[in-house]
């Protein structure tokens, strides 16, 4: 067996046995924002207004974990935005 393949083998052992440690569990701001069609300046200002899904920072890199906000999702349902103040919608007789 070359060197070449014996170094071949051994990486691919290698790859094989890592794992890691946060594995698919987080999603960084930018695939989340891409999945709920939104920016990551509105994650980050749902966030600071403490109405945004949670997340953690390690390293100075956020992160959320995908549970987390499936769950901030399910108490999301059934909410309706409030509404506007300041003009009224037009009545039938209004209009």
């Amino acid at each position: 067996m070359s060197e070449r393949e014996i170094s071949k083998i051994v990486s691919e052992a290698r790859e094989a046995e890592y794992q890691p440690l946060l594995g698919s569990e987080y999603i960084f701001p930018a695939a989340l924002a891409a999945e709920l069609r939104v920016s990551t300046r509105t994650l980050d200002r749902l966030y600071t207004q403490r109405i945004g899904p949670p997340r953690v920072v390690i390293a100075g890199r956020i992160l959320y974990r995908r549970q987390a906000v499936l769950d901030w999702l399910a108490t999301r349902e059934g909410n309706r935005p409030a509404r506007k103040r300041g003009h009224k919608p037009l009545s039938a007789a209004q209009v």
